[in-house]
């Protein structure tokens, strides 16, 4: 059948495929070509911008989440450490008003064996102010009077812990605050306070890993004072007597836990901070995401972005450049060919006429006619691809009688007495007749070449809906002569012919030009072979 390989001394074909396609379709729309480079690097940059929201959200939520998680931590830590030693406080007290006896007490807290990485030391303060059970000699006697938490005990009768701020301790450059609880009198008046000290790293233990290494922070703050009790990393030591201004106080008006951004005041480094008060306890705990670290999280999750962005920026650029060249190469090309066909249609025509004058024998005349109106035909097809190729066909429809154009296209091919056509009552059909026209004739032509010599070539037409569209139907049959049957897969290929028609003239484009012309008229041209019988069934609209 018609399509497959060019004859020796013909020009290759042009590349066919996806890709070639997309050269065909914008070799004449370079300007948008490159003005549609835009549009895929505004959507990678689109696209970037999501996936950095994204990944900033994702980090914002897994900080967060950890940030809660460690403060939450700590806070269950805190109340444990405070019930803790609050516990010891309430042992101290109660031996002490059982005995009445400072040694005894004394011996009695000793004994009781707790963690010193936690508590420094456990102290007995009389009415007057005076320590009179310490673990360090030099401390017995020393007056705390003027102690704030010798002072809260001393003007109330309620039996509450109370925590103090943070003082230094009995080792330079060691720093501890004190939990305290009110011992009564006999007369239920005020008879002194038991207290502890304690370590503030103690507080913070849980927080090491959020902070190791960064520039977040962890916090244990007093409600009353508003004064630091534990911090990572650590302040100034004139830091932890000062007063802490942050909106943490106007958030804890509204909840007991939450979060906001602020800058803070120890180190002046902004950060997002979650909060949460120790329940039953005067203390609120904060941690502190520091925002650069934050960002710096992001970025590194990020790297592969800029690299992703510059490939698939340079490789657009790229394929639009190689598309550009090579729509520019096809399209010298087309128009080469175009020229080509145009003129040598006029010197065939001056060789056709020239042929009556010649005096050639018959046999001679005949074979140069047969050359001759091959070569015509070859070129005509070309020009209907280059037609079919430069875009949509704008078909013009005009009224048409389908049997009169089949009687014609019988005429235009020699009358050949095996074109066998039957064609029952058709109605008038509109349709652009010169499409058509090229349909059948490539069609028919295609049949006789190809088919076998000795069989028929049966076209019959009757009238056939389609998708309850109404239509005509034409089928176009031959018995398959040696050039064999065409392959079902490729016989619309541009260019295809079957490996058994090499020996006859064809261009390969005959077929192909048919579909494209059905296709422009609305309708359809499928290949549905029978047995060794090649049919071709055409439908178009009425």
């Amino acid at each position: 059948m018609e399509a497959g390989r060019q004859r020796p001394n013909s020009p290759a074909p042009p590349p066919s495929g996806p890709v070639w396609r997309v050269v065909d379709c914008l070799r004449h729309r370079l300007p948008r070509l490159w003005g549609a480079f835009i549009v895929p690097l505004m959507g990678v940059i689109a696209f970037f911008g999501v996936a950095y929201l994204n990944v900033h959200r994702a980090e914002e939520v897994q900080l967060l989440k950890a940030a809660r998680n460690a403060n939450d931590a700590a806070v269950e830590h805190c109340r444990q450490a405070a019930n803790q030693v609050d516990t010891l406080l309430h042992a101290a007290r109660g031996y002490y008003l059982q005995t009445r006896s400072l040694a005894d007490t004394g011996t009695f807290i000793q004994s009781l064996g707790f963690d010193r990485s936690l508590i420094d030391e456990i102290r007995l303060v009389t009415a007057d102010g005076r320590v009179a059970i310490a673990a360090s000699p030099a401390a017995l006697g020393l007056s705390v009077a003027d102690r704030d938490d010798y002072a809260v005990h001393r003007a109330g009768r309620e039996d509450r812990l109370f925590i103090s701020a943070v003082e230094g301790g009995r080792m330079p450059g060691q720093r501890h605050f004190y939990l305290s609880r009110r011992i009564a009198a006999p007369d239920d008046g005020f008879g002194g306070l038991v207290l502890a000290a304690v370590n503030p790293d103690a507080f913070t233990d849980d927080n090491r890993n959020l902070t190791a290494g960064t520039r977040n922070f962890a916090a244990l703050l007093g409600l009353a004072d508003r004064k630091l009790r534990a911090r990572i990393p650590a302040p100034s030591a004139e830091q932890w007597s000062q007063p802490i201004e942050s909106p943490l106080w106007d958030a804890l008006k509204q909840a007991s836990s939450g979060q906001f951004e602020d800058t803070n005041p120890i180190d002046q480094v902004r950060r997002v901070q979650v909060f949460k008060q120790v329940p039953g306890l005067p203390l609120v705990m904060v941690t502190g995401l520091s925002t650069a670290d934050w960002m710096q999280g992001v970025h590194r999750r990020m790297l592969w972005f800029p690299v992703a962005f510059a490939v698939i920026v340079g490789f657009t650029f790229l394929l639009a450049l190689l598309l550009t060249r090579e729509a520019k190469r096809r399209d010298e090309q087309e128009r080469f060919m175009s020229m080509l066909n145009h003129e040598l249609k006029t010197p065939l025509s001056v060789i056709g006429l020239a042929l009556g004058c010649a005096g050639l024998p018959a046999a001679t005349q005949d074979r140069v006619a047969r050359a001759v109106s091959d070569m015509n035909a070859i070129i005509e097809r070309c020009l209907q691809s280059d037609r079919l190729r430069q875009g949509p066909i704008k078909p013009i429809p005009a009224p048409c009688q389908v049997a009169g154009l089949l009687a014609q296209v019988k005429e235009d091919l020699g009358a050949s007495p095996r074109l066998r056509i039957h064609a029952a009552p058709l109605p008038t059909c509109t349709t652009d007749s010169e499409l058509l026209a090229v349909i059948l004739r490539n069609l028919c032509d295609n049949a006789l070449k190809y088919g076998s010599p000795e069989e028929a070539v049966t076209v019959a037409a009757a009238p056939a809906s389609w998708r309850r569209r109404p239509g005509i139907r034409i089928l176009v049959a031959n018995t398959s002569g040696a050039c064999g049957m065409p392959d079902p897969q490729r016989v619309f290929k541009k260019y295809y012919r079957a490996p058994g028609a090499h020996g006859k003239t064809g261009s390969g484009l005959g077929l192909h030009i048919a579909q494209g012309f059905a296709q422009a008229l609305g309708g359809w041209l499928h290949y549905r072979p029978a047995h060794d019988e090649v049919r071709f069934e055409l439908w178009i609209p009425v």
